[in-house]
């Protein structure tokens, strides 16, 4: 083959190739892909208020609530606490200065139950004994739950829609009940909370006094930083008198909660 025809027939070869490549589909792209190559995002815009959500749990405790109560006076600060109904049974006067302080008061058992090993009717009994002492002694009816140890699966989260109430978890744990020291739990919590956080702290339980200085410390930073604090779930208050204790929610009998034994109530 000539030099000549050599190159006439690249140079078809190639216009081949070009016309080839116009007529074939483009690759395929995410739509995704195409909207931010094209557009700035939407989307909400950052919050310039952050808001964080402080829940304690296992109290009213007789030394350790109302140092925590101080302290959030002092900051001008609301929490959600999540109350053992034996423990509001022991302490009436602390369950209700948390709500006169304007706290929310939520539910977290009868005596600290893993639920997940209740069967149906011990997960009513042991809610609707809890939900009778705050009636009882706040005159309120919680809507949120929060099931102990965060033991919770398929059974419980229906159960307690059932019952209208919401399970509530957390996202940022001090993880107090293991002994770390002040600063530790500190220092856990102001890692890693972010707008919108819930952050789990102990009332009860036992010795808090380690918490009760890291709440001050989580306070004075949170409150530097710009945070506000607000309350978690919905109160219903009661009418007087008290209504009686329902055994259960979807097909209600008027039944009193029997008043606890006294190893019931230990």
């Amino acid at each position: 083959m000539t030099a000549m025809a050599k190159a006439l027939l690249l140079a078809w070869l190639s216009l081949g190739m070009a016309w080839s490549s116009l007529l074939a589909p483009p690759d395929f792209k995410p739509p995704s892909l195409h909207m931010e190559s094209l557009a700035a995002p939407t989307g909400p815009t950052p919050d310039p208020d952050p808001v964080v959500y402080l829940t304690f749990d296992d109290g009213p405790h007789p030394v350790n609530t109302p140092q925590v109560l101080d302290l959030l006076a002092q900051y001008d600060v609301k929490a959600t606490f999540f109350v053992v109904g034996r423990m509001v049974y022991n302490f009436p006067d602390l369950a209700r200065r948390i709500a006169a302080e304007g706290h929310s008061v939520q539910l977290h058992s009868w005596r600290h139950d893993n639920l997940t090993k209740f069967s149906r009717p011990q997960f009513m009994a042991d809610t609707a004994r809890t939900q009778a002492v705050l009636g009882k002694t706040l005159r309120i009816r919680a809507t949120c739950l929060r099931p102990p140890y965060g033991e919770v699966d398929s059974r419980v989260r229906e159960w307690a829609s059932d019952l209208n109430l919401d399970v509530s978890l957390w996202d940022v744990s001090g993880a107090d009940w293991t002994g770390i020291s002040a600063e530790g739990i500190a220092r856990r919590v102001l890692t890693w909370v972010r707008p919108g956080s819930v952050v789990l702290l102990h009332d009860g339980g036992g010795p808090r006094h380690r918490t009760v200085s890291a709440l001050e410390m989580i306070l004075a930073e949170l409150t530097e930083a710009g945070y506000r604090f607000e309350t978690m779930c919905s109160t219903l208050y009661l009418p007087e008198p008290s209504p009686p204790c329902w055994e259960y929610y979807a097909w209600p009998v008027a039944r009193p909660c029997p008043e606890p034994s006294q190893a019931e109530a230990r």
